[in-house]
């Protein structure tokens, strides 16, 4: 999910100033006792045993940006300059911060020694802003690309000549708002995760915490299927596909990982809860034999059959690994979308025979078109991924759509 940090849970209240958020002083000088509020407090605590993690340290700037305290946010900002942080800061995580002129140097600073690669081109416009995309899936056969949308709990196909309609009209099956998506190519079926959010249109109180898989016959719409999640509060968000037909699940606020095994009727946990922290993207390894997870720290495998949790490190300082949100599987690993912090940025990440983590290669970085870029998939000529989905500054309640803006879906080359 979009600006996923601790699941769900802490993107809402990042996003929407909370109660005891909005008692803060917002005065320019650090709070006497600088005592976080409840929101921010765990980001702290996590952030003491990992003082390295420049993610991390973005996050609690972002949050303490929505606790309307830009002191600690230029605070968590000086130390995410000293920890080397070299991407440019994403205007829409910093309203109420921009102003002061301590940030505004810090912004140019970060600015000036961000990288910069972007051979993408924009590929397909939505006019519909207030959709909240979140999912990117490539059907090869009709090479149709189908994008979800969080907001109107819909999925949108896109023709190979730009043809844009409705292929599941909104609320079809009970659907909620509608986040990974995945085709299977052999059973003509395409995956859906679906979670009940507040942003949703018609959300009902008596739904928070649902969430639950769907499947439809790729060709027609038709529903063939729905699979609710085993345990409640759940947020079904990314998907897998392994070639026998199995579908992997990343829940994002249990933290961990759900199956759905070919003519099962539930959702069964894999992993113990809280495995993961906010488990978003994952894909499968490209042997078949595991499951790759992305969440806030990093990149971990997941042994199918012994389902053994393995960490994946890196070596390489400039490309830290948490906060990934699209993870697909190609040919040299993985391509990887990162928008926890900054303005986001695609990776080759190269798995080594070993399936430990060998080279890291930056694909993507600053585009123009970006606003939190999401998720993506292969298709016949280049990665199709979602540029500006939106999400910022969204809160928690109903959506109003963004004056004059378009969604953007971006053609890396490959």
């Amino acid at each position: 999910m979009t600006r996923l940090s601790l699941g769900l849970v802490v993107l809402l209240v990042a996003c929407a100033p909370s109660a005891v958020a909005e008692k803060q002083p917002s005065s320019t000088s650090r709070i006497a006792n600088n005592k976080p509020p409840p929101n921010i407090a765990p980001l702290i605590d996590l952030f003491a045993k990992r003082p390295k993690d420049r993610i991390l340290a973005y996050t609690i700037a972002r949050s303490y940006d929505s606790a309307k305290q830009p002191n600690e946010v230029v605070h968590w900002l000086r130390k995410l300059e000293s920890l080397g942080f070299d991407d440019a800061l994403e205007p829409a995580d910093f309203v109420n911060s921009r102003a002061t002129p301590e940030f505004v140097t810090l912004k140019e600073l970060f600015a000036a020694r961000a990288l910069t690669k972007t051979p993408s081109q924009v590929a397909f416009t939505i006019e519909e802003p207030d959709l909240l995309p979140e999912g990117v899936a490539y059907d090869a056969t009709s090479k149709r690309i189908f994008v979800s949308s969080g907001a109107k709990r819909k999925i949108l196909t896109i023709s190979p000549t730009g043809d844009i309609r409705d292929f599941i009209t909104s609320e079809v099956g009970g659907i909620f708002a509608v986040l990974g998506l995945e085709v299977d190519e052999k059973r003509r079926a395409l995956w859906a995760a679906s979670a009940a959010a507040p942003f949703m249109v018609n959300a009902k109180p008596e739904d928070a915490g649902k969430s639950a898989l769907y499947q439809f016959d790729v060709d027609t719409g038709a529903l063939r299927g729905r699979y609710e999640l085993p345990e409640a509060p759940s947020l079904a968000n990314d998907l897998a596909l392994a070639d026998d037909g199995t579908v992997y699940v990343s829940d994002s606020i249990r933290g961990t990982i759900g199956q759905l095994a070919p003519n099962a009727q539930k959702v069964e946990e894999v992993v113990p809860t809280d495995s993961f922290e906010g488990p978003n993207g994952i894909a499968m390894a490209p042997d078949g034999q595991g499951i790759i997870v992305a969440d806030m720290f990093g990149l971990a495998h997941v042994d199918r059959a012994t389902k053994a949790i393995r960490r994946l490190e890196t070596t390489d300082e400039r490309f830290p690994l948490g906060g990934i949100d699209g993870l697909v599987s190609n040919a040299e690993g993985l391509i990887a979308i990162q928008n926890l912090a900054g303005r986001g940025r695609v990776f080759q990440i190269q798995l080594q025979s070993n399936g430990e983590i060998g080279t890291i290669s930056l694909l993507e970085a600053n585009h123009p078109a970006y606003e939190n870029p999401t998720t993506g998939e292969i298709g016949s000529d280049g990665f199709y991924y979602l540029a500006n989905p939106h999400y910022q500054g969204r809160g928690t309640g109903p959506l109003t759509p963004a004056a004059g803006r378009k969604l953007s879906i971006l053609r890396l080359p490959m």
